[in-house]
């Protein structure tokens, strides 16, 4: 089974939701979802949400009096099916967590809660009448795309609840799109509401390997800094460890902040995590965010290790950082597996040291 290219969690994204996206383009640099509003009044808006269950990505819309009829207007999430599987394996599976916010008018069986692009081809994979959704309650959705048998499965927490024909064409292609909250008009009284989205993962399966099952439920969970020491390293206030757990917002978006050692003297730091101590952990995604000096060219470098003897060592992808201003949500990396090559579990995240340069370039 060939792990995939990310997960996409949302948590470190302040919340805001608008015909745009929200905050979506500025706080996710790497995150490659494009929003689309809907093409009717009123547009559909797009962004984070967030609510007990944590930040969610949202599509929503208020209804509003158009002609006759009330009219409730969606926009859609497209994310390249590049991004999520890594190669046109003949099996697919993405999970996510899915909940519906506020209350709904009656709507057409048609509209769609997940979708797949081929072109201009929209195939739906979870419909909004496969199910009889609860508003404001959290499910856990999976689907399988099988395309030799040419047939999408779709399970709804651990049950089976669609197995029919799938795609317009069974050939895998770069352009393809996954389409959440596909864009209908919703014809009925006035409501608000929003189609939610998060913890978004997705697994090619190799035919032949044994592995036909399903991913499984599962919750993105953040990491923060244990403890982090460096010579001239220096937080704009209080620890360093404190200045770098602190959440973005729009208020304050680049402060608190941590100066970097200009001499190559690394950040050493250790990790945290709320991860049950017995859960197995499909991946770690590692995020930065920074700026440099205008007067310097600046790259942030970062090394993970472990406690073997040798330590196995994982290099993280550079990130450059823009002059004057800062750049949010860039991907270090995406990690499937430990530094030993072993699946990831709390005490291994706990006992890892991190090193991070800033280097000239």
């Amino acid at each position: 089974m060939a792990k995939p290219n990310m997960m996409y969690a949302f948590d470190h994204i302040p919340v805001l939701i608008n015909t745009t996206g929200g905050n979506m383009p500025t706080y996710a640099a790497d995150y490659p979802f494009a929003f689309s509003a809907n093409g009717q009044q009123p547009y559909g808006g797009g962004g984070t949400y967030s609510d007990s269950d944590g930040i969610w990505l949202q599509s929503a819309a208020a209804s509003q009096f158009i002609g006759s009829a009330y009219v409730l207007a969606m926009g859609t999430w497209r994310l390249p099916a590049s991004a999520i599987w890594t190669s046109s394996q003949q099996r697919s599976y993405v999970g996510f967590h899915f909940k519906i916010s506020s209350s709904l008018p009656p709507v057409p069986s048609a509209t769609g809660i997940l979708g797949y692009y081929q072109g201009a081809t929209l195939t739906p994979l979870v419909a909004y009448a496969d199910f009889t959704w609860v508003l404001g309650q959290m499910y856990y959705v999976e689907v399988m795309l099988d395309r030799t048998t040419n047939a999408r499965t779709v399970w709804v927490d651990g049950n089976m609840v669609v197995n029919a024909a799938a795609l317009a064409t069974t050939t895998y292609a770069g352009t393809d799109q996954l389409s959440f909250c596909n864009t209908y008009a919703i014809s009925g009284q006035s409501a608000t509401s929003g189609f939610n989205y998060k913890d978004i993962y997705g697994m090619d399966d190799v035919i032949g390997a044994g592995a036909t099952g399903r991913l499984g439920p599962i919750t993105s969970k953040p990491i923060t800094i244990a403890n982090a020491t460096g010579n001239g390293w220096t937080p704009s206030t209080g620890s360093i460890s404190s200045a770098l757990n602190t959440a973005i917002n729009t208020t304050t978006p680049s402060t608190p902040n941590v100066t970097t050692a200009v001499d190559g003297t690394p950040l050493a730091a250790t990790f945290q995590t709320t991860a049950d101590a017995g859960a197995v952990i499909q991946g770690v995604l590692m995020i930065a965010a920074g700026s440099k000096n205008p007067a310097t060219g600046t790259t942030i470098r970062s090394t993970l290790s472990d406690q073997a003897q040798p330590p196995n060592v994982l290099t993280l992808n550079p990130v450059p950082l823009p002059a004057s201003s800062f750049v949010y949500g860039k991907v270090m990396g995406f990690l499937p597996t430990a530094p030993d090559g072993s699946s990831w579990n709390a005490a291994k995240i706990a006992a890892l040291n991190a090193s991070i340069v800033a280097s000239a370039t």
